[in-house]
């Protein structure tokens, strides 16, 4: 195989990856009358609580404005909290708010619905998975 064809072998695996992770994020979020944004960041704030607007911006792909909108409709519903933060008066931090029902939500599931196969794999191979998509982010993106 060319290099050239290695490449795009690289980048048609790489939009199946994303097409399938985006079909079913969608899916779980309607089943959660959330939008796909939304759930994405709240199962980021789940990951990452008290956390600014900016970071949770940089971890998602979002721009400020439109995350400033999604928290808000958020912040309406009281799924997410804003809080300021304790050392910068200036900072708010968000979090998961009490509308959500953390409770009832477990992040595991979501995770489990997301990628409908990765129950029957063993801790090794979910070791082994992390390690390779770690190693793939660096050889993409030199991250």
């Amino acid at each position: 195989m060319q290099r050239n064809e290695s490449i795009q072998s690289v980048f048609k695996e790489f939009l199946l990856l994303r097409s399938r992770f985006e079909k079913n994020v969608e899916a779980l979020a309607e089943t959660m009358d959330l939008n796909k944004s939304e759930l994405l960041l709240i199962l980021d704030l789940i990951e990452h609580p008290d956390t600014s607007l900016n970071e949770a911006c940089q971890r998602l792909g979002l721009k400020k404005s439109a995350a400033s909108k999604l928290v808000d409709r958020l912040v309406d519903r009281e799924y997410v909290a804003r809080v300021q933060c304790p050392t910068n008066r200036r900072e708010i931090q968000l979090s998961v708010g009490t509308g959500f029902g953390q409770e009832s939500f477990c992040k595991n599931q979501a995770i489990a619905s997301l990628f409908p196969y990765i129950k029957a794999k063993t801790v090794d191979e979910l070791v082994g998975i992390a390690q390779e998509l770690n190693a793939l982010r660096t050889a993409l993106f030199g991250e």
